[in-house]
C-alpha cells in the first residue's frame, strides 16, 4: 500500500489530489487517536433485541423497535461464463437465500458520534447492530479510540442514516439511502436527517429527490457528539441484509422514471476515470464494443437522473468492476457482464439477480504494479470477450 500511495503521488493529476486528501484525512484521523477524551464509549451493546428485553434505564424510556420489512426467502440464479465453471466466491452465491427482517427504533436521549454515525446509548456504549467498519470487529472500532467532544443535548426529532462507509457511491445506495423506506411512515415527525459532513453530489442530488432537501440536513463531523432527544435509527442492510429484496424495490420504485423506454440500449460503463482496478487495455476494449453499438458512459460524469435512465433502459450492461455498476439495480431484464481482476472476484451477481437480470462474468489477466490485490489494474482478452457476448446474445 504504501508503495501504491507513492507512485500515485509522484504521476500526478487527479491521483495525486485523491491519494493525497486521502493521506492527509488518515493523518489527522491518527492524531485525534492520542488527544485524550473521556467521552469515548465504555462498552458494547451487541443486540438490540436482547437489550429492549433487559429492561430500559430511565433516560431512554420510551424507546421502541418495530419492525418494517419481514423476512423474505428468494432464489438466487447461477452466475454465467464461458469457463464452464464458476469461481469462488461466485460458486456459492446462488440458490435460496433468506434475508433478515429490517426494522426501525425510536431511541431516547441517545448519541451520534462522528462523520460515521455510530450510535450510542445514554450510558455510553455503542450499538453494534447500528455500528460497522469494513475490515474490523466492533471491539475494534476507531470510535473507541477517536477524540470525541463533550454532547450536545438537542431537542426535536432526528433519523440517522450516516454509516462508515457512506462516502462511496455503492455503499451509499445500497446501504445507507434504503434506511429512507424504513423511515417514510415518520418523515413529517423528523426535523433533521443525521448525514455525513462530506457530501458529494451524487449524495445531495439523490437525497433531494427523496424529500430531504439542503435545510433539513444535519451535517455531522469527526469528534462532534450530539445527544438527541429522539432518534429514529433504522437498520443496516449489511452482512447477510446486503442487497435485500426490499433495498432494490425501493430504489427502483424511487428513481426510476416512469416514461423510461423499454430495455434496448447497449451500454458500457468505463472506469478509465477512476484512481484503481481499471483496464489497462480500455482503448481496445471500447474500440471493439463501439463497433457493436455500445454507448461508453463514464457514470461520475452524468448527472444521477441520467444514470438511472441509461440502465431502466438498457438491454445489455458490461463493466469493469467497480461502484459504477451499482446502477445495475435499475435493470430490468437486461443482461451484465461484469469484467474482473483475478486478484478479486466477487461482484454484482446478487444486485442483477433482483431485477430478473441475466448475469455473465470474464476474469483477465492482472497487470504488475505496487497495488493491492482488490486494486490491481488489468487486461481484458478480446477474443475472450467477443466470445462471451456472442455466447450472451445466443441465450
Amino acid at each position: 500500500m504504501a508503495f501504491f500511495v507513492i507512485e500515485q503521488t509522484i504521476i500526478g493529476g487527479r491521483n495525486r489530489k485523491t491519494v493525497t486528501y486521502t493521506f492527509i484525512k488518515k493523518f489527522k484521523n491518527l492524531i485525534n487517536r492520542h488527544r485524550p477524551s473521556p467521552y469515548r464509549p465504555k462498552g458494547i451493546i451487541y443486540s438490540i433485541e436482547k437489550w429492549f428485553e433487559n429492561g430500559l434505564q430511565p433516560q431512554m424510556k420510551g424507546s421502541w423497535i418495530k419492525i418494517i420489512v419481514p423476512e423474505n426467502k428468494i432464489y438466487r440464479e447461477k452466475a454465467k461464463n464461458i469457463y464452464g465453471r464458476l469461481d469462488p466466491p461466485l460458486d456459492k452465491w446462488h440458490g435460496y437465500h433468506s434475508y433478515p427482517a429490517a426494522y426501525l427504533c425510536l431511541l431516547k436521549n441517545a448519541n451520534v458520534v462522528n462523520e460515521n454515525g455510530v450510535v450510542i446509548s445514554y450510558d455510553n456504549k455503542v450499538y453494534s447492530d447500528f455500528t460497522y467498519q469494513i475490515g474490523k470487529p466492533i471491539e475494534k472500532n476507531d470510535v473507541f479510540i477517536s477524540y470525541i467532544r463533550k454532547p450536545e443535548y438537542i431537542e426535536g426529532c432526528f433519523a440517522t442514516i450516516a454509516s462508515s462507509e457512506s462516502s462511496g457511491y455503492f455503499h451509499w445506495m445500497l446501504e445507507c439511502l434504503p434506511r429512507i423506506k424504513l423511515i417514510e411512515d415518520y418523515i413529517d415527525d423528523i426535523d433533521f436527517l443525521i448525514v455525513p459532513d462530506g457530501l458529494k453530489k451524487f449524495h445531495i442530488e439523490t437525497l433531494d429527490l427523496l424529500g430531504f432537501p439542503e435545510e433539513k440536513l444535519y451535517r455531522i463531523k469527526n469528534s462532534m457528539n450530539i445527544q438527541c432527544e429522539n432518534l429514529f435509527v433504522p437498520s443496516l442492510p449489511i452482512r447477510d441484509a446486503l442487497m435485500s429484496t426490499w433495498v432494490c424495490e425501493f430504489l427502483r420504485e424511487s428513481f426510476i422514471p416512469e416514461n423510461a423506454a423499454d430495455p434496448h440500449r447497449l451500454i458500457y460503463i468505463s472506469r478509465k476515470d477512476a484512481l484503481y482496478r481499471k483496464i489497462e487495455n480500455e482503448e481496445e476494449v471500447e474500440g471493439y464494443l463501439k463497433e457493436k453499438g455500445f454507448e461508453i458512459l463514464q457514470m461520475s460524469k452524468l448527472p444521477f437522473t441520467e444514470q438511472v435512465r441509461a440502465c431502466a433502459e438498457a438491454k445489455i450492461v458490461i463493466g469493469p468492476h467497480g461502484a459504477g455498476l451499482t446502477n445495475i439495480v435499475f435493470c430490468r431484464n437486461a443482461k451484465i457482464l461484469e469484467l474482473f481482476s483475478p486478484s478479486y472476484l466477487g461482484g454484482f451477481s446478487i444486485l442483477a439477480n433482483h431485477g430478473k437480470n441475466e448475469y455473465w462474468y470474464l476474469v483477465g489477466d492482472d497487470i504488475p504494479g505496487n497495488s493491492p490485490p482488490s486494486w490491481k489494474n488489468f487486461r481484458i482478452d478480446i477474443k475472450e470477450l467477443d466470445l462471451t457476448l456472442n455466447s450472451m446474445l445466443k441465450e
